[in-house]
């Protein structure tokens, strides 16, 4: 179900969401959603994708893209704010935002190739033959690699955003 428009009003008390709200970019309506099918006092609780999460990689790929005549920019398929970014917004929906914190975890990948393209999203390479994702995985290693591989094995610099948030009386209007 879309998280931007949740049927539901008043009915929960506790959201939890895990490594899934990076994945949407418009994050004011969803957190609205959230906030209404809450009831007085409940808990939206999250683990997200943080600032700087995979952050070498996405600067790799981002660079590499133009040199194909693709806006690597608006291939970005992540939304990974800040602490203060997102206790700004949660605040705004009506949340009293009772903890928040960017978390660097560090996480190996088994690479497929030199340039760990296995795993990078696909939302970079949708509509792409196979061969082309390839090719610009390849020609992004050298903008990212360096910095991400050691060893012979390659390590996502993965950031986790948690934060704990309650719902107040009632949002301020809009």
């Amino acid at each position: 179900m879309d998280g931007q428009a949740l049927p539901f009003r008043n009915e929960f008390d506790a959201v939890f969401s895990n490594a899934v709200l990076h994945w949407i970019k418009r994050a004011d309506p969803m957190i609205a959603s959230v906030y209404r099918s809450l009831r007085y006092g409940g808990r939206f609780v999250a683990v997200c994708g943080g600032h700087g999460c995979v952050d070498k990689v996405r600067t790799g790929l981002v660079q590499a893209l133009p040199r194909r005549g693709i806006n690597g920019e608006a291939r970005v398929p992540w939304y990974f704010p800040t602490p203060g970014d997102y206790a700004t917004r949660l605040e705004q929906a009506g949340f009293h935002v009772d903890s928040i914190a960017l978390l660097p975890r560090p996480t190996p990948c088994l690479a497929t190739s030199s340039t760990g393209s296995r795993h990078l999203p696909k939302a970079f390479f949708k509509g792409f033959r196979a061969t082309r994702g390839q090719n610009i995985c390849t020609r992004s290693a050298p903008y990212s690699s360096h910095s991400c591989a050691t060893a012979g094995i390659w390590v996502a610099d993965d950031v986790r955003l948690r934060f704990s948030a309650t719902k107040g009386e009632a949002a301020p209007a809009v």
